[in-house]
């Protein structure tokens, strides 16, 4: 990259930026400053479209119609559009800084530790979403007319968590909305499958509803510490989905509150009639759960659960990917590759030394003369048999049982062969048989010093 190119990354518009976040299909983020008069500083987040689209006007459209939806937004539980701008034909929104995770890589964070998000913890986010969304769902314009909002992609990635204790939903990039300029084409699937209502799979008209069955799908999971639909293709969500198949959360968790479980499967209703009519129905519910399980959530005491999970680094923002960007797929709950793997893998590249040795040393020194009290018929030293290459010899025995004694057993042969011998037939490893060389150790020999 030139220098000019370099120096053009430098800043935007009036934004200073300081390096990516991430990289989406069609949107980049980066942690960006703002630098006034009198030592004024302001961090922020910059969400740039991406310079392969920055020409398509109908993307433009659609990215322009995401900053106006947002910007209406303002509520505690949603992420703030602070700023839109254009330097050139680079287009950007502007948005509050984040310190904490998305509840992806929390969820991901707690399944490496073979753990499960405390109950309380778990209804704290879950009552912060269902707050949220509700603002958006009760938008009305400036005339009192709904604006008739769905999120329709709320799912873990697109739910921040900061370092203080507050949920933020960020992402309302597909968001159905009326007065838009842009809208999803009906013969387009947006959003992620894993949490998408069977009528909005279905590709038919959604309401908030939609975003109801969302809520009560990361509610399962982080309940259950499972994925929903753990080890299906999309094909096989999709049939799930469709046909209403969603399992209770007490066929994985035998001991799951019963009181829990008819809020999470109302969420989850096949039929949009049968679902909480709003997220607020949601929440209240969960609140009135939690109070009597004296689980009440406190915000300070899930900051305190986050520094604890991840240390207390502030200066990292939390990564809020683009909306057309791919989820990557990882299950929650599920135990990584135990730490004992390293010894595995130790004991695995030692065997294979160990038959590199076998194969390159080739047989072992000649044995001694049979004693006299051996078989007539045994073979004479100079022509051994196949059998008794080294290659042969299971290697366990090197390593338990003592070595085998110098003298060679009795064979038992033919006694004509006895008096007149043939010759050793070749082998296919075609291996010359030579006497050992002076200082030569054995393979018993390089085992035994490897094992000490």
């Amino acid at each position: 990259m030139t220098n000019e190119a370099t120096a053009s990354r430098v800043k935007l518009g009036r934004y200073e930026l300081l390096r990516p976040l991430a990289t989406g299909g069609m949107a980049e983020l980066h942690l960006a400053r703002l630098v006034g008069p009198a030592g004024f500083e302001k961090t922020v987040v910059i969400k740039e479209v991406r310079a392969a689209f920055s020409s398509s006007p109908s993307f433009v459209d659609m990215f322009l119609d995401e900053a106006r939806l947002a910007a209406q937004l303002r509520h505690p539980n949603i992420v703030q559009v602070l700023d839109l701008g254009r330097d050139g034909d680079r287009w950007y929104i502007v948005m509050e800084y984040l310190r904490g995770h998305d509840l992806w890589s929390i969820v991901s964070a707690l399944g490496r530790r073979g753990e499960r998000m405390p109950l309380a913890h778990a209804i704290a986010i879950v009552i912060g979403v269902c707050a949220g969304l509700h603002h958006a769902h009760e938008l009305v314009d400036d005339e009192g007319r709904s604006r008739e909002i769905v999120h329709r992609d709320v799912s873990p990635r697109n739910v921040v968590v900061t370092f203080d204790g507050d949920v933020k939903i960020v992402d309302f990039g597909i968001a159905k909305a009326t007065h838009r300029r842009t809208e999803t084409s009906s013969n387009e699937l947006k959003g992620k499958l894993r949490y998408m209502a069977p009528e909005q799979c279905r590709r038919e008209p959604v309401d908030r509803r939609a975003d109801v069955f969302a809520v009560a799908a990361i509610l399962w999971e982080l309940t259950v510490g499972r994925r929903l639909f753990e080890g299906k293709t999309d094909d096989e969500v999709i049939d799930a989905l469709r046909a209403g198949r969603i399992r209770a959360p007490s066929d994985v968790v035998p001991d799951y509150p019963i009181e829990l479980e008819r809020i999470v499967m109302r969420g989850l209703a096949f039929e949009r009639e049968a679902r909480w009519p709003t997220t607020q129905a949601m929440a209240l519910a969960l609140a009135a759960f939690a109070s009597a399980r004296d689980a009440e959530p406190v915000a300070f005491k899930l900051g305190d659960f986050l520094r604890a999970l991840f240390g207390d680094v502030r200066e990292t923002a939390a990564p809020r990917p683009d909306p057309h960007a791919i989820e990557t797929r990882v299950p929650v709950g599920r135990r990584v590759w135990p730490r004992r793997a390293p010894l595995w893998l130790l004991v695995g590249a030692l065997a294979a030394f160990v038959a590199v040795l076998a194969v390159r040393r080739g047989p072992p020194a000649p044995a001694l003369p049979p004693s006299p009290r051996s078989s007539p018929c045994a073979p004479s030293p100079s022509a051994p048999s196949p059998s008794s290459s080294s290659s042969l010899r299971p290697l366990v025995d090197e390593r338990v049982r003592p070595p085998a004694p110098a003298v060679a057993p009795p064979a038992v042969v033919c006694p004509r062969a006895a008096e007149a011998p043939m010759p050793p037939r070749a082998t296919h490893h075609h291996t010359r048989h030579r006497p050992p060389r002076a200082g030569h150790r054995s393979l018993s020999d390089n085992l035994d010093a490897l094992m000490e």
